[in-house]
Formats: C-alpha cells, sequence, structure tokens
C-alpha cells in the first residue's frame, strides 16, 4: 500500500475493493496463508483496516494477518 492508500498486489493495483478476489483463491490451495500487509507508513490508517478487514472477510484468519511498514 502506498503513500498514497492505494493498493497493489503483484504489482498491479488492485484497490481495497480487488483484495477479496486475490485471496479466496489462494487460500483454496493453502488455508493456513499467510498474509503480510505491507504499507507505507503515511497510509491512512483506515484503509489498512479496510484492506484487513477484506483479508479477513476472504477467510484469512486472524492470526495469519502481520502489518509492515515502510
Amino acid at each position: 500500500m502506498t503513500a498514497e492508500s492505494k493498493v497493489f498486489y503483484g504489482g498491479e493495483e488492485v484497490g481495497v475493493s480487488g483484495i477479496q478476489n486475490v485471496v479466496r483463491p489462494q487460500l483454496l490451495e493453502n488455508e493456513e496463508m499467510p498474509v503480510i500487509i505491507q504499507a507505507d507508513a503515511n497510509a491512512f490508517r483506515g484503509v489498512v483496516s479496510d484492506v484487513e478487514k477484506q483479508c479477513l472477510e476472504a477467510g484469512v484468519k486472524r492470526d495469519k494477518v502481520t502489518l509492515a511498514t515502510r
């Protein structure tokens, strides 16, 4: 996640609304998959929270979501 709070995965912008479409197929392969949300230190906290919420709604276990700032 950029300082402007744009959400990317694999070099492509997916936005908050695209998180579940990225995460769900991967969970089918590994239901214990960890998710690391890499966010710029200046990203809006509300958007970071929205990304985490989307991961959880997609089925990621709460203890598998980690936030890393850069």
